[in-house]
């Protein structure tokens, strides 16, 4: 398997529309992932105009390839139209493909997608312990720290 596409979600923590900070771990993450040549994608029930807001406000934009948006769907999460419409802006496709989200809906859409889905453990929106079998994820991160090994191992 080539390198994958990670479309991520679960980076920062609002507060009502406001976003005030990246949760630890997160840029040293995003990081290392594009020094080791993934392509990464922001994908987010947000607005446009909010989302980039932060994006900008944290200095992320270096790190993703493509940044979708409520804007740019007009089906949402957990339709797989946003991650489709990744998927096919980074002429990537499913298999080569894994979401790294932190709701129900993140996961509802990967599966959809039929996209490997990581639940994060850091964000704390759906925690690991909340997971029903329903929609439980193909695997769980607790720390940002271990997504660049994590994505090595399923690479090999």
């Amino acid at each position: 398997i080539a390198k994958k596409a990670g479309v991520i979600d679960g980076l920062v923590k609002r507060m009502g529309p406001v976003m005030r900070f990246l949760f630890p771990e997160v840029p040293e993450m995003l990081e290392s992932l594009k020094n080791a040549g993934y392509t990464l994608a922001l994908v987010t029930s947000r607005l446009k105009h909010t989302t980039m807001q932060g994006v900008e406000k944290f200095g992320l934009e270096r790190y993703f390839d493509v940044v979708i948006t409520a804007n740019d769907c007009t089906k949402h999460k957990p339709d797989p139209q946003p991650i489709n419409i990744t998927l096919e802006k980074l002429g990537k496709k499913a298999e080569e493909a894994v979401m790294v989200g932190d709701t129900v809906m993140d996961l509802g859409c990967a599966k959809n997608a039929g996209v490997i889905s990581v639940l994060v453990g850091w964000s704390m929106a759906l925690p690991p312990e909340k997971v029903t079998k329903n929609d439980a994820p193909d695997y769980i991160l607790r720390n940002a720290a271990d997504m660049l090994p994590f994505l090595e191992e399923l690479n090999k």
